[in-house]
């Protein structure tokens, strides 16, 4: 029983560890993917705002 419970504490460890280092890796590619999308979404409604106002 010992055993099982190490042996989860460190799947759970190294889990949390390689989605640390894809956060650290990836989260400039994320954030700027992210930021596109809101941009879009932004513009978007401007120029619906703008074209509803005309």
């Amino acid at each position: 029983m010992k055993i099982v419970k190490n042996i989860t504490i460190i799947v759970l460890a190294a889990v949390s560890i390689v989605s640390l280092f894809m956060l650290y890796f990836f989260h400039q590619d994320i954030a700027y993917a992210i930021n596109k999308d809101i941009i879009k979404a932004s513009l978007s409604n401007i120029s619906g705002v703008d074209s509803n106002k005309k």
